[in-house]
This record gives C-alpha cells, structure tokens and sequence, in this order.
C-alpha cells in the first residue's frame, strides 16, 4: 500500500514548481477580450500565490513570488502575513522559512478528505489576497505500479546527423477506484540525487555533499473518470530521464499520484494546452492563467497560482551505479573541473530524510 506524500517538496528546495512556472504574458476573459489593466497596477510584475494541502501531516508550503511579464524574472515575495484557513473557520499562521516560501505545521489546520481549505495573504504593504476554497477529494486512487528501463533515445541534429543518448524510461500503472462519484487523477514525478563538490584547493577538510531536488520533466498527465471507463490506467512513456554524472551515486525517484477538485483539474488542463507544443509543463508557456487566487483590494488585478487541496499517495525507488548499464562520466573530475563543480547554487546542504530512507 503506498504511503500519503511524506515531504511537499513542490517548494521545499526553492525549486518553483510547475504552477509558478505558467505565469507569463496575457490575460482574456470568457468573451475573448483582451484584459484592462487599471492604470494604478505595476504594468511590469504580478504576484504568484501557489500552494498545497495534502491528506498527510504537516507541514504544507505555500510559496509567494512575482514574476515580469514577457520574461523569466522572478522574484520572491518576503515578509508576508500567511495563513491557511479550513471550512469551520480554523486558521493557522506560517511562517517564512526561506525567501518566498512559507511552512504550515499543520498543527491547527490539518487536511482532511471532504474539507474546504483557502489561504490568506497580507503583503508588507498591507496588499490582500484570497484563494477560493478548494475542497479535497474524498475518493483517492488505489496503488500504482512504477517501473523503469534502460534504453537509447535517437535525435537527429540540424545538420542531419543522429545522436544516441542513453536514457531512463519510466511507465506507470494505476489501479483505478470503483466510485460512482466523478474524481480527477493527476500525476507528477521528482527526482533527488547528491552532488559531490569539488575541493576548494588547499582547504583542509572536504566540502559537504549538496542534495539536488528536482522535477521530471515529461507531458501533463491527467485522468477524468467521466471519459474514462476502466479498471486500470497506464502511461508507458511517464518521463524520460538521461543517464549523466547525477548517476554517479545513489538517484531517488518519486512518483506522486494526486485526487484533485474539478477545478484544479480545469486548470491543469488549460496549462496542458499552453504547453502541447513545447512537450513539458515545466517550460514556460507562451500564455498565462489565472487560478483560484484573487485581490481582496482591487478586483481587476490579475493574481495568478492556486492554492488547492489534493489526497496523494507516492511510490519512491532508488536507482544506483551498479543497476545501469551505462557507466556515466563524472564532468567534475579533479582535471579541469568546470565552474558547475563547486558550490551548490541550487540545492541545499541539509541531506532529506527521504535520500536516507529510501534504498
């Protein structure tokens, strides 16, 4: 029986996950109409709220950023006032943890099945924010089964030649619940590995392990019980992974597969759309949408991200050196090592309990 999702790591590295990724350019209504923007509104940045409650314990992340429309700048939101709010009117404060990232312990406000949840946001100029609650599923999907391969993927260059890559090919089988009630199925996968950092030379003791956390990259997968009638459901293709340096030492995969609301599932399928031709939902799309958040101040200001409650359940499996074929080179060998090999600009030093626990 797989176990409820035991870290929201959609923030916890200050990897932004796929949902702040969808904000850039335009906004329409449902008439088609080109959006208004008032003229008092900073025409250059508009602020993301993105964030989750699961059916597991504490904490929960809520992650505030701005980015600028027509490019890739973000930048995170400090010093807010964060809460989460159930439907019997309980609050919970979180606290910043990071730049833009915000914990919930889940001490007060816990996700429970068939409970509404919203946050609240207060910016430090006193700005205010609300997401319209979004109620948990209470039908979730039963097990699934992940398994992966060791294969060649051939691209072809501009020039006409063709390029082999090793690579790894995961699939997925999902054991559908029986229920008369229509639910929704999303899934999404991660991906954990240690890089080892070079020595800073002459120093006198080896620098700590840096611990990456990432996501697969990989098309949208999205399951409605109204257009499917089935038992099971399969994706062969999940995501595809190359066989690099990362390799070199113990890789844990994670798998999630989330019971979201209609609404969340509407979303998902919109930014589906904006990302069919650039083939990953993490690729910044060439529109923008606007969730379930809004302004408590100005209500033609456009706020985008969702904050949504989900049920999940996760499969996790470890890959090591010795279970590929493919024996990858490490780029960070002491001859010549690149500018990548020190430091640890996008991971973090503290190792996640899950790298240890998973073998």
């Amino acid at each position: 029986m797989n176990k409820p999702i035991e870290i929201v790591t959609f923030q916890q590295t200050k990897k932004r996950i796929l949902f702040i990724l969808m904000a850039f350019a335009l906004n329409f209504t449902n008439c088609g109409r080109r959006y208004e923007f008032e003229p008092d509104l900073n025409p250059e940045t508009e602020i993301v709220i993105s964030g989750l409650i699961h059916n597991g314990p504490g904490p929960y992340f809520i992650t505030l950023e701005r980015v600028k429309r027509n490019a890739n700048d973000i930048t995170e939101v400090q010093f807010a006032r964060v809460k989460i709010i159930d439907d019997e009117g309980n609050e919970e404060d979180c606290v910043e943890v990071s730049p833009g990232i915000y914990e919930c312990e889940g001490l007060i406000v816990k996700g429970q099945p068939g409970r509404s949840y919203h946050t609240e946001v207060v910016l430090d100029n006193n700005k205010s924010y609300s997401s319209l609650p979004d109620q948990m599923p209470t039908v979730k999907g039963n097990d699934m089964e992940v398994t992966w391969k060791e294969t060649v993927k051939i691209t072809t260059t501009p020039t006409g030649a063709d390029v082999s890559t090793e690579i790894i090919q995961f699939s997925l089988l999902s054991n559908l619940p029986e229920s008369n009630e229509p639910y929704q199925l999303f899934w999404r996968g991660e991906e954990l590995y240690q890089f080892l950092q070079k020595q800073v030379f002459f120093a006198f003791q080896p620098p700590p392990p840096c611990y990456m956390l990432g996501d697969l990259s990989g098309k949208l997968k999205l399951f409605n019980s109204r257009e499917h009638v089935s038992s099971t459901f399969s994706i062969e293709n999940f995501s595809q992974r190359e066989i690099d340096d990362t390799f070199l030492r113990k890789h844990v995969f994670s798998i999630h597969q989330l019971s979201i609301s209609e609404a969340y599932f509407t979303y998902l399928e919109t930014i589906g759309e904006l990302t069919e031709n650039v083939g990953s939902i993490f690729d910044t799309p060439k529109g923008l949408i606007q969730g379930n958040v809004v302004s408590l101040d100005n209500q033609n200001e456009n706020v985008f991200g969702f904050f949504r409650a989900v049920q999940a359940d996760t499969v996790h499996l470890a890959i090591f050196p010795r279970d590929l074929e493919a024996k990858p080179r490490d780029r960070c060998e002491i001859i010549r090592p690149g500018p990548n090999c020190f430091g640890c600009p996008k991971g973090t030093f503290d190792r996640p309990g899950l790298y240890t626990k998973i073998n």
